[in-house]
């Protein structure tokens, strides 16, 4: 498209590419001004319903005139190209950049977080709102992500593609959502990465942007229906989410606060009346989380201010503090004289044939130089010799996935690095148990089952796209034509047998590499992997980092660490989601380690979720 002219643009350069289409640089020939150009997938050419709705949407998304909301200048078609020319934004060195951009940086403070949202609220009330002799209802975003929200320099935001979903057709959008789940994305990813020029991030090619749009669409979206004002609420409550965590809600997600305890907890209640399943149970206008978003502000402020709210009492304070600083110093300098005192005599009264002993040395020398014995968790813990007993299941060969054999024991389970629901760290006591030596296999699964629910289908791929409901199926149907007991491993038996015997944030150490597939931001691995293609734990056993979450028996409750007994734990309280462990190949290294927890539906299936089984003696 480079040097082409669409009308009157000359295309210049190219902007980037996303799941609505191609966006280029384009010079206006005869005012030598630069315009945004975005041309439209090739596919939607085709659908003579999109040809009579693009001309109706262009008067629409011309008329739009808020400084938050990107401006269209013109709609047109030259020859079977049909384009939109829009506002050019670019920071002050004519770099494009997105809340996303910023999101992957890292670093936005509260207060920046704070202002771009309060921009977004002001751009889509208007657009909701807006009246016409067209429209008489306003307009809906339907695609509100990070990537669409541009940001022209430090403090202005401005809103792209709205109305776009409309204007190609939630049928387009939905089909290629679809398909590219469904296909290998290795094979996508290498045909957009790979360029003359340079490598693209996975997350801007047409593959990347389609499941980004699906991360953030409603339920109701999710489920082929009508988009409304509610489906915006939704996604702008994800786009809060990611902004504020750098993650996106899934399953039994953690709130704000929960990740970052300086966040204010009103973050959490905005972020769950935003992201109920039911729309009607969610804020009724963009204006109302405007006003709460409001709210968090106030709430620092008046948080600093009831210390300092005059200069009297800052005054009292600082005499105060120095009055505390004088009496601490003088008491350090008459201790220390003290103390030389008494140890100048202690010497000279001490035989000299009295030694310290050799491990209060070492101590002594880890204090003086600054380092302390590593605090270790408690663990009983048998060698690694004991597992050289493995068994296949005895289903009389309709599977081929070896138990390993893993005895009694006790470990600290959990974390006091990681998240909340991590902690506390507690000494837990279970017995013998036998575990899959992999993950479940596709073909053990048609074996079992007689079909294969999978997105990505390969024979030693690990079954995914399973709820908890049908891994729970699968182990009652193992059962049954093996004649002994198999089921999901509890919480407590995964870790377990994840660590092996570890204390580290992962069984082999600080790293995953070797280990587990997992997302390392490359975009390599952006599907499953077959198993056992990695080193194993020193038990044996593969892929406890990564591939797949792993379903585990229990319900899930952040708060059990706290009461679970100390024996053989199992959360057998009846609550909303089941327990999985262990991360994904899509999975960020911080969302697969030994101790992080998560939760989801029981009913809930997904391309990241499978499992792995167990049997226990009694």
């Amino acid at each position: 498209m480079i040097g082409k002219t669409l009308g009157e643009y000359k295309i210049i350069g190219e902007l980037g590419k996303g799941g609505m289409g191609e966006v280029y640089l384009a010079e206006h020939k005869m005012l030598k001004t630069n315009y945004a150009i975005k041309v439209l997938p090739e596919e939607v050419k085709k659908d003579d319903i999109f040809i009579r709705r693009f001309h109706l949407e262009a008067s629409v998304l011309a008329h739009f005139d808020h400084p938050n909301i990107v401006k269209v200048f013109n709609m047109g078609r030259e020859d079977s190209v049909y384009y939109i020319v829009m506002e050019y934004i670019a920071d002050k060195n004519g770099i494009t950049r997105t809340l996303q951009d910023l999101i992957e940086k890292g670093g936005l403070s509260e207060e920046r977080i704070k202002l771009i949202l309060l921009q977004i609220c002001d751009g889509l009330i208007y657009a909701h709102n807006y009246r016409d002799e067209n429209i008489k209802d306003g307009t809906i975003h339907r695609d509100i992500k990070p990537d669409n929200i541009l940001i022209q320099d430090q403090n202005t935001v401005k809103i792209t593609d709205f109305g776009l979903v409309r204007l190609v057709g939630s049928e387009y959008v939905n089909s290629q959502i679809h398909q590219s789940i469904s296909v290998s994305i290795a094979s996508q990813t290498l045909s957009y990465q790979k360029t003359i020029e340079r490598q693209v991030d996975y997350k801007k090619t047409r593959t990347g942007a389609l499941l980004g749009t699906y991360d953030f669409m409603s339920p109701e979206q999710k489920r082929g229906e009508e988009a409304t004002k509610l489906s915006d609420i939704y996604s702008l409550g994800v786009l809060i989410y990611n902004t504020l965590t750098g993650r996106l809600p899934r399953g039994a997600f953690k709130y704000p606060s929960e990740i970052n305890s300086k966040l204010s907890k009103r973050w959490d209640n905005l972020i769950r009346k935003c992201l109920q399943e039911n729309p009607y149970d969610r804020y009724k206008n963009i204006s109302e989380i405007r006003t709460d978003i409001l709210q968090v502000h106030i709430e620092l402020k008046k948080s600093i201010s009831i210390i300092f709210k005059n200069k009297k009492i800052q005054k009292s304070i600082l005499i105060v503090l120095t009055i505390i600083c004088i009496f601490l110093s003088f008491q350090l300098f008459a201790s220390y004289f003290k103390n030389l005192f008494k140890k100048t005599k202690v010497i000279s009264e001490t035989p000299k044939s009295e030694k310290t002993p050799q491990s209060t040395k070492k101590h002594l020398f880890d204090m003086l130089s600054g380092t302390f014995p590593e605090k270790k968790l408690m663990n009983v813990l048998p060698e690694p010799k004991v597992f050289e007993t493995s068994e296949d299941y005895n289903t009389s060969n309709v599977t081929s996935n070896s138990l390993i054999w893993i005895p009694p024991g006790k470990f600290g389970m959990g974390s006091e690095n990681g998240e909340s629901d991590e902690t506390p760290v507690h000494i837990v006591e279970l017995d013998g148990f036998y575990i899959g030596k992999y993950e479940v296999t596709q073909t053990e699964w048609e074996l079992i089952m007689g079909n294969n629910p999978s997105n990505f289908k390969g024979t030693n791929l690990p079954v995914e796209n399973v709820s908890w409901n049908d891994a729970m199926e699968f182990c009652k149907r193992l059962s049954q034509k093996s004649g002994e007991k198999y089921s999901l491993p509890t919480e407590v038996q995964w870790e377990y047998a994840c660590r092996a015997g570890s204390n580290t944030i992962y069984n082999i150490g600080s790293s995953l590499t070797g280990c587990a597939w997992y997302n390392d931001g490359g975009g390599l691995w952006m599907h499953p992997r077959p198993v056992g293609e990695k080193s194993p734990n020193k038990w044996g056993l593969y892929d406890m980092h990564g591939n797949v979450w792993e379903w585990c028996l229990d319900y899930y409750d952040s708060k059990y660490y706290v009461k679970g007994p100390e024996k053989n734990p199992v959360n057998l309280d009846t609550s909303k989601y089941k327990v999985l462990r262990g991360g994904s190949w899509n999975d960020l290294p911080e969302y697969c380690t030994s101790s992080n927890r998560y939760g989801d539906n029981p009913d809930a299936k997904s391309i990241f979720y499978g499992f792995r089984v167990v049997r226990n003696l009694n």
